[in-house]
């Protein structure tokens, strides 16, 4: 890995650190002081996930865990009790399917679902990165963002900028 995309993997796990600590450590902070720095680094880590170098080799990731055995289960649910009625919003899944597909009807997004989930797929990137092996991190942290935490990230930006841009809180 080159100088430039080192710096780049070692900025996104400083962001990636520092989201998954907002989470760990919600409770030291407001709920809007919380959503605050979440918006924040949603959008710094999303950018960056753009950029990461692409990891060509292929293996395997297990997204798949079960919520209910899952101790980041719990940590949903207190973000649940946490956000109250700021948690739930109504989202169109992908809006761009074709008319009378599925995928374009109107879903409930459950914000605290969304903020964990994101902390579970970085929490796995940082084990690995942790471990001295920022080649496995940066595979992990790009490919779920692909096919997971990415869809989740945009779906909590969504549900964030609709109550700052309704007044219901502020940047």
């Amino acid at each position: 890995m080159d100088s430039k995309y080192l710096s780049l993997v070692n900025d996104f796990a400083k962001g990636a650190k520092g989201y998954c600590d907002l989470v760990d450590e919600y409770k030291l902070k407001t709920r809007s002081e919380f959503i605050y720095y979440a918006f924040l680094y949603i959008t710094d880590l999303c950018n960056m996930a753009i950029q990461l170098p692409r990891i060509s080799e292929v293996q395997d990731i297990d997204i798949s865990r079960d919520k209910n055995t899952d101790p980041k289960f719990d940590q949903m649910k207190v973000l649940c009790e946490f956000l109250g009625d700021w948690v739930y919003s109504r989202q169109v899944f992908d809006g761009t399917a074709p008319e009378g597909d599925r995928q374009g009807d109107v879903v409930t997004a459950d914000l605290a679902d969304d903020l964990t989930d994101i902390y579970r797929n970085l929490r796995d990137g940082l084990k690995y990165f942790d471990e001295g092996d920022p080649d496995e991190a940066v595979w992990q942290w790009k490919f779920s963002f692909g096919i997971h935490w990415g869809r989740h990230a945009t779906s909590a930006l969504r549900a964030i900028y609709c109550r700052l841009a309704k007044g219901e809180m502020e940047l």
